[in-house]
């Protein structure tokens, strides 16, 4: 399947998207499906088009029809007249007509009331007519396809005004600036032009994208151009500079479309991938600040303090390092100790101490004051220690590592209960509330629960297929987040311990998670050097065929190039803030081997 029509609806940011499976469907923005799909009796549907007062939508489909919809169910008989698929569609800005481009070969414009055309078709002589967009004066028409040219018609009698010519293949895309003066055109030469639109001036020449450019919009300020591509990149052009702005923002796959919301705040982009992303324009375009530079080679983990003032992160040189979470500056460090890499860190609940868990095999205490040891290290006997988690209490501390064991300790270091059970090492491990449950996973593929008085096996959760690589309780304490190296999210109802929602899915094995302060977003990262927030409640909906087409809102995606080990939540009430640490360490593979996620 592949998303080949989007349009953006009103100050909500509600999306509705067209695909290859004769489906319309209408979806908010944090990913629930609105109702059922509009479903097309004319196969696949190739264009859709929302009125400008938002109370309609059009869709083109394969078969050559044209349908007219309105909360969801199609309005009078199917308009017909085209010989080939329906290509594109637009409305004029007043509203009175439409005009449809088809593989046929032709422009027909339509009238909305009746369904009915109201000239004969224009003969647009591109092969096929691959966009076909007004002006916003509503005079003209412009169109482009197959033939490499941009056209541009008379709306009054179809008329030919002018031929453009620049481009060395297709053109597939075009857009027009406010004042009509100018046409952005994108094509499969990989290049986007800026046209006089009077003479056909060739005026700007844009280039970056790797493969045929599908896709244009002009942002309602007219200060960017937005454009996807087959590169499987939409990208932001500053048209005083000229050049790109921002990162690329990433897909899996080769990208067919986008649409820009009422606002300009909000980009939606689609295609062959089969999932919807809605990117957030602002954050696109910051310049994201430098990284916090160690010093101690890459960084294996890292905790953010309760008063969210400090983060403390572990290295694979051994060494702590204390920082500044506003600045992204070392505070405190090197904090040395360790003989190995320092795996896995947590504050007790006070942030008056910090524990360390290293592949020596020890857990150590600190005080974040001076970065000084306030007790002799505890040999925990798991060979690495990959888990250590403070109680709630902070009067205990539980670890989990190699030898599959997990161990409760006292303050003092006093081993107090051993547990046995998982038959691979214990990768994750949090606390309930009260401090009465630890819950588990492992490498053996299982999530465990145990009673923390006397090590009681209570239940095992089973779905995951590869390691569980990491846990989240809920705020609220009534759902448990796991990821996996199988690629997925799973969320499990505690009451009932099975999973609910259907699992999200990343493209390769994940390595940890957090959660917001509120409860309301998943952040989880992994080996496809990827971050995606989630929404919990859009996850938790049961809508059959709903995730089908799976809808990430990210702030802005991929967050680095590098691979996602530890993530960390800042509880603050902010309930998007989310702290990630990346490594780059290649031979964590080896704990955590990866597979490709099949869709």
């Amino acid at each position: 399947m592949c998303i080949r029509s989007l349009a953006c609806v009103g100050a909500s940011y509600n999306i509705v998207s067209a695909s290859n499976d004769g489906s319309i469907r209408q979806w908010r923005r944090y990913g629930e499906q609105v109702g059922k799909p509009w479903r097309s009796d004319g196969r696949a549907v190739g264009s859709i088009a929302v009125s400008p007062d938002e109370t309609m939508v059009l869709s083109g489909n394969i078969d050559g029809v044209i349908q007219l919809w309105k909360e969801g169910k199609m309005v009078r008989d199917p308009w017909e007249g085209h010989d080939a698929g329906v290509r594109f569609l637009d409305w004029s800005p007043s509203v009175r007509e439409v005009a449809s481009g088809s593989h046929d070969g032709t422009i027909r414009r339509w009238n909305p009331d009746t369904g009915r055309q109201i000239a004969p078709p224009i003969e647009a002589r591109h092969g096929g007519v691959n966009t076909v967009k007004y002006s916003p004066q509503g005079d003209k028409l412009a169109s482009c396809g197959a033939d490499r040219m941009i056209r541009v018609w008379s709306k009054l009698d179809g008329k030919l005004l002018i031929e453009i010519k620049g481009h060395d293949n297709f053109v597939n895309s075009l857009c027009w600036s406010k004042d009509g003066a100018h046409i952005f055109s994108g094509s499969l030469d990989c290049t986007i032009r800026k046209w006089q639109s009077i003479d056909g001036k060739e005026l700007v020449v844009l280039r970056g994208h790797t493969n045929n450019i599908t896709s244009l919009l002009l942002s309602l300020d007219e200060r960017h151009l937005v454009s996807a591509s087959h590169d499987c990149s939409v990208r932001i052009w500053d048209l005083k500079t000229n050049q790109q702005v921002g990162e690329p923002l990433l897909h899996d796959d080769k990208l067919v479309v986008l649409a820009i919301s009422s606002d300009g705040r909000y980009i939606a982009s689609g295609g062959r991938d089969e999932k919807i992303y809605l990117w957030s324009i602002e954050a696109a375009l910051k310049k994201s600040g430098k990284p916090w530079r160690s010093d101690g080679g890459g960084v294996w983990s890292m905790k953010v303090s309760p008063e969210e003032s400090m983060v403390v992160s572990g290295n694979a040189d051994s060494s702590l390092r204390f920082w500044n979470m506003k600045k992204g500056s070392v505070v405190s460090g090197p904090w040395e100790g360790h003989t190995d890499g320092v795996r896995c860190l947590d504050w007790s609940p006070s942030a008056r101490e910090v524990a360390s868990g290293s592949h020596d095999g020890t857990i150590r205490r600190w005080n974040p004051d001076t970065g000084r040891q306030i007790a002799p290290p505890i040999e925990t006997g798991h060979s690495w220690v990959i888990t250590v988690k403070y109680s709630p209490q902070g009067n205990k501390f539980a670890s989990g590592g190699t030898n599959n064991m997990i161990r409760v300790w006292s303050k003092d270091g006093k081993l107090l209960i051993e547990i046995k059970g998982h038959g691979c090492p214990v990768n994750s491990l949090c606390w309930s509330k009260d401090g009465a449950h630890i819950f588990s996973g492992s490498s053996d593929r299982t999530i465990r629960k145990w009673q923390s008085m006397d090590g009681k096996e209570l239940v095992v959760l089973h779905g995951h297929t590869h390691i569980v690589a990491s846990l989240c309780l809920s705020p609220d304490s009534h759902h448990l987040v796991s990821a996996s190296a199988d690629c997925l999210v799973r969320i499990w109802d505690l009451e009932i311990n099975q999973q609910v929602g259907e699992p999200l899915l990343h493209d390769d094995g994940l390595l940890a998670l957090a959660i917001s302060s509120d409860g309301r977003y998943i952040a989880s990262g992994g080996s496809n050097k990827t971050i995606y927030l989630w929404s919990i409640e859009a996850a938790l909906k049961k809508g059959g065929d709903q995730i089908r087409v799976r809808v990430y809102i990210t702030v802005i995606s991929p967050f680095s190039n590098r691979r996602c080990m530890m993530a960390s939540h800042s509880p603050s009430q902010s309930s998007r803030q989310v702290i990630q640490v990346l490594v780059a360490l290649s031979h964590y593979i080896s704990l955590f081997p990866t597979r490709s996620a099949q869709l």
